[in-house]
């Protein structure tokens, strides 16, 4: 048996080949998520618990508190409580915290939608998860309502803005009396019972999008030693709530008596700028923005040294650019600590640490956390330095995904391990290194397209007779969907056309990495198309 170091941060032991996190018992909370908020809103009533960034705009504890509880004592009136879904659609604003929070006080399932889902997404998903009430911007109201119509999905609508068909935020909470707020109490779940809290979303190899469940315990006892995020400080991150980053974030920010920074769009000089302005003392950012961050030069032009830890997250970091932000961040006394998560585990899986060696590693498993590696082909244990799929056990995993039980059994197994889709090791000294994907799910500019979709769209063309696409690497946007095409015979179809069709969907599913037409596509003796192969041809095409 192996044992960290004594000094290291996080503390872990490997038995039989399983790294095993600490057990933290210490930091378990065994109230509910709206009691825990609830009661840091009372302790800190005065504190400025948001600033928007751009126009100024504050709002305390005590507003927030105020606003959420008054939504809350809506949906209650709405019959709104255990398994009722309570979707929302918006982008990072000062009142999105809204819908998250009612939600949990009453004991529903919180169900965030990406505002920039296209028709046939919102279809789709009206299909799957038929929430009972949407509260969204004035921007993604019409759409949102047309396509649940066409879904046949009853939905009752609440508006963020300006609203002359639907009730508005403004209205429902100006209904809430002064005293039902003074008295309100939120529902408590007790602990154990596994009640879904959550439903986020998050797209699988088939292309659809499938949704995570995770419990009410999982959200209010979230992986993360609060000594990573310090109290009483100013943070900056640009994770919606439709991220489990942005969900987690800002309860963590909630309760560790901080200050959320809105920010809406993230750009290099400005987030430097916001950085520099408000003394951010944590923030989080994605590999993409720490790339476009290094090629702007901002690290000889702005002074980042109020950061206590810039966390890094979402997907694989170019080390070039990791090494660069350590080498001007960490002698100021800054940690920069690469991570793995993942929706499905509930949160962090690895994380790096002041004393991590590997530059380009996911740190050390967390607490309440333990891996193993295993042979893909095989499922032989590895032992150290030997590469297969990671795989996780912690607590607060997911209990399923929505109504999927078939996909449900391809992530855990029946002893509760959950398979990540993503190979590596780890070295003797327990640190993780993620070599690459084995899922397909490709991520570029923080969005995250599934090539079944776009193979789909493109075999709906007549002059297309087979399809295949892959993730090519590219220094920016992280990943580029890249489709290799087998024409019909006397197809005309061009590169063009079929680049303009992948967006049809969702312009994020632009093939922005191209088109290649080839005679046949590479299969491997079971009849799957050979992705290996593939991805090779991706990079000498790309080079």
């Amino acid at each position: 048996m192996a044992e960290s170091n004594e000094s290291c941060e996080r503390r872990f032991r490997i038995e039989n080949n399983v790294i095993i996190g600490e057990d933290a018992s210490e930091l378990l909370v065994d109230r509910g998520v709206g009691r825990v908020i609830l009661d840091a809103f009372d302790a800190h009533p005065n504190t400025v618990g948001q600033l928007d960034v751009e126009t100024g705009e504050t709002m305390t504890h005590a507003e927030m508190k105020d606003l959420s509880v008054r939504c809350a004592l809506w949906l209650r009136k709405q019959g709104v409580g255990k398994d009722d879904i309570v979707a929302s659609s918006t982008p990072p604003m000062m009142h999105d915290f809204v819908p998250m929070l009612s939600t949990f006080y009453v004991g529903a399932v919180f169900n965030p939608w990406y505002d920039q889902y296209s028709a046939a997404e919102c279809r789709d998903l009206w299909a799957l998860m038929e929430p009972k009430i949407m509260i969204a911007t004035d921007k993604t109201i019409d759409l949102l309502a047309s396509t649940a119509k066409e879904a046949k999905v009853d939905c009752k609508f609440v508006v963020i803005g300006e609203s002359s068909e639907y009730p508005t935020l403004a209205q429902i909470m100006a209904e809430q009396s002064q005293r039902e707020v003074d008295g309100f109490v939120p529902l408590e779940y007790p602990m154990g019972s596994r009640q879904t809290a959550v439903v986020f979303f998050s797209s699988g190899t088939t292309g659809k999008q499938k949704g995570t469940m995770l419990t009410y315990e999982a959200m209010v006892n979230a992986r993360f030693k609060h000594k990573y995020m310090p109290r009483d400080a100013n943070y900056l991150y640009y994770s919606g709530k439709t991220w489990i980053t942005g969900t987690h974030f800002h309860l963590y920010t909630i309760r560790n008596n901080a200050t959320r920074l809105v920010a809406r769009e993230f750009e290099a000089e400005r987030a430097c700028e916001i950085i520099e302005k408000h003394r951010v003392r944590w923030t989080f950012l994605t590999p993409t923005y720490l790339t476009k961050m290094y090629k702007a030069d901002v690290l000889s032009r702005y002074d980042l040294s109020s950061l206590d830890a810039l966390l890094v997250g979402g997907s694989r970091c170019n080390t070039d650019v990791l090494l660069k932000f350590r080498e001007a961040l960490m002698p100021n006394g800054t940690i920069v600590s690469n991570s793995f998560g993942m929706t499905e585990l509930g949160g962090a899986g690895a994380m790096q640490t002041r004393h991590s060696r590997i530059v380009h590693s996911v740190g050390d498993i967390v607490e309440r956390v333990s891996m193993k590696v295993l042979d893909p082909e095989t499922d032989r244990q590895l032992g150290p330095d030997e590469e297969g799929e990671l795989c996780f056990m912690t607590e607060n995993r997911m209990t399923a995904y929505y109504k999927n039980p078939a996909a449900t059994k391809e992530v855990i197994d029946d002893d509760g391990w959950c398979r990540s889709g993503d190979l590596g090791y780890f070295t003797e000294d327990g640190e993780i290194v993620i070599t690459s994907r084995r899922k397909e799910v490709i991520i570029c500019q923080n969005d995250h397209v599934a090539p079944g979709i776009i193979e789909e769209i493109l075999l709906k063309h007549p002059g297309v007779a087979d399809a295949a696409v892959v993730p090519v690497p590219h220094s920016v946007d992280v990943e580029r969907p890249m489709a290799f095409v087998v024409k019909t015979p006397e197809s005309t179809v061009t590169a063009e056309e079929l680049i303009e069709l992948s967006a049809s969907y969702a312009t994020y599913y632009r093939l922005i990495g191209g088109v290649v037409f080839v005679d046949s596509l590479p299969y491997t003796s079971t009849g799957k198309i050979a992705l290996r192969k593939l991805k090779e041809m991706a990079l000498k095409y790309a080079q």
